[in-house]
C-alpha cells in the first residue's frame, strides 16, 4: 500500500449543490391559489389583530355615582385602576360606602365590557369578509 505524502495536494470529492429550501408557492399550485394573495390576506388579518389588541388596551372607562361620592376608572376587563371618593363619602355608613364603590365598579365594568364586545364584533366582521372573500374566489380550497 503506498501512503501519501504530505506534500501531494488531497483530493475532495465534489460536494453536492445546495439544495434550494421550499418556498410556499411550491405547496401551493395544486389548488389553483394565488399564493401571493393569500400572503397579502394573511398579513391584513395580522395588521388588524395588532389593532385590535392595541384597540383593547387602551379602553378605559370612568364613571361617577349619582351622589358623585365615589368616581372610579378601569380598563377593557373591567380592572379597578383608580378609585376616587370625595367629602359626602363622610355622610354614609361603612356598608354603603363598600355598597356605592361595589355599584360603581360594576357600572363602569359594564360600560368598559361593552366597548370591549363592539371593538371584538368589529374585528370579527372583518375576519369573516375576508373569509368570505377567500371562499368566493377560491372554493376548491374550502
Amino acid at each position: 500500500m503506498a501512503e501519501k505524502s504530505m506534500t501531494e495536494p488531497q483530493q475532495r470529492s465534489a460536494s453536492p449543490p445546495p439544495r434550494k429550501l421550499a418556498t410556499p408557492e411550491d405547496f401551493m399550485p395544486q389548488f389553483g391559489v394565488d399564493v401571493k394573495e393569500v400572503i397579502r390576506l394573511a398579513k391584513a388579518r395580522l395588521e388588524k389583530m395588532y389593532a385590535t389588541e392595541e384597540a383593547l388596551k387602551k379602553i378605559r372607562v370612568r364613571h361617577t355615582s349619582e351622589d358623585e361620592a365615589c368616581t372610579v376608572e378601569v380598563d377593557g376587563m373591567g380592572k379597578l385602576l383608580s378609585l376616587s371618593l370625595n367629602h359626602r363619602i363622610s355622610n354614609l355608613s361603612g356598608p354603603e360606602v363598600g355598597a356605592l364603590v361595589a355599584k360603581t365598579c360594576a357600572d363602569a365594568a359594564r360600560s368598559a365590557l361593552i366597548q370591549f364586545n363592539d371593538i371584538v364584533d368589529e374585528f370579527n366582521d372583518t375576519i369573516h369578509d375576508d373569509a368570505n372573500f377567500s371562499r368566493e374566489k377560491y372554493p376548491d380550497v374550502y
